[in-house]
């Protein structure tokens, strides 16, 4: 039904998250093209485009950390693992990202285990860390799982 990303040369986040459409994932988001922006943000305008990135995509603020493999993500608002951390204040030994790497078409594999290191290494709010953001939640959430996702904003 959509594309994830506008025709335009370069990818707006913010619009992106202003879509209301429901859509179906036929093209994998680990198959589109990152773009760089073409002007610098404000420290103001990326914290507004990372509150309208959570909110769209059912991030809360529980962070996730597995020691065996290291990989860090955000639980989903009210989701299974967030309940869980909250009730015992552990987190189950399943990780998510490690799941999803498994699922993962063969053909897409690499590209997924680049898009997870870039997220693990993205720190700073920048553009294109919230670019890598949007990309790996998207992928973790909601590719491959037959599901649809809907835009909140």
């Amino acid at each position: 039904m959509g594309h994830l990303y506008p025709r335009s040369k370069r990818i707006k986040l913010s619009l992106v998250l202003k879509t209301r459409n429901v859509y179906k994932m036929t093209d994998s988001v680990l198959e589109k093209i990152m773009y760089v922006s073409d002007r610098p943000y404000s420290s103001k305008e990326l914290q507004i485009m990372r509150k309208k990135l959570f909110r769209t995509l059912r991030l809360g603020n529980t962070i996730i950390f597995h020691r065996d493999c290291q990989h860090m993500y955000y639980a989903k608002i009210n989701g299974r693992k967030e309940r869980e951390i909250l009730e015992t204040n552990t987190v189950s030994s399943h990780c998510s990202v490690c799941w999803k790497l498994n699922r993962t078409p063969k053909k897409l594999k690499q590209k997924a285990r680049n898009l997870v290191d870039q997220y693990l290494g993205s720190g700073v709010d920048s553009y294109e860390s919230l670019s890598i953001l949007y990309n790996f939640y998207i992928w973790l959430y909601y590719e491959f799982n037959d599901t649809k996702h809907t835009s909140t904003v």
